[in-house]
């Protein structure tokens, strides 16, 4: 089984990548593959979708989605709803998640910011 992990914060030490890599090396030690994306490292400016999806950062993560088994985010909670690299992620991979398991892992400041999510 092959995993694409998304951290999505874009905050340096932020613990929504610490949850990623925890996560990865449970996946690991269970004998499946993980491929880590962190959206620090991308440059994925807020856009339309018909422009922001010729990015090809976007481009690959959507390849790399659409080949994934299936994908976890790791998402921060501000003011209670996912960050806005989380959604601006969601809508430029578009259909690529289509058929497959989604899961989130998130990091909040109290335990009510998590309900929007589920």
């Amino acid at each position: 089984m092959n995993i694409a992990v998304i951290s999505c914060s874009l905050h340096p030490p932020s613990r929504s990548y610490v949850m990623a890599r925890h996560i990865i090396g449970e996946i690991e030690s269970l004998g499946s593959t993980v491929q880590l994306h962190d959206l620090r490292h991308y440059n994925i400016e807020l856009r339309d979708v018909n422009s922001g999806r010729k990015n090809n950062q976007i481009q690959e993560l959507v390849r790399d989605i659409q080949t994934a088994s299936a994908v976890i985010l790791a998402v921060p909670i501000y003011n209670f709803y996912a960050n806005a690299a989380a959604k601006n992620l969601i809508e430029l991979t578009g259909g690529a998640s289509n058929e497959k398991v989604v899961g989130f892992i998130c990091a909040a400041g109290g335990r009510s910011s998590y309900m929007p999510i589920v």
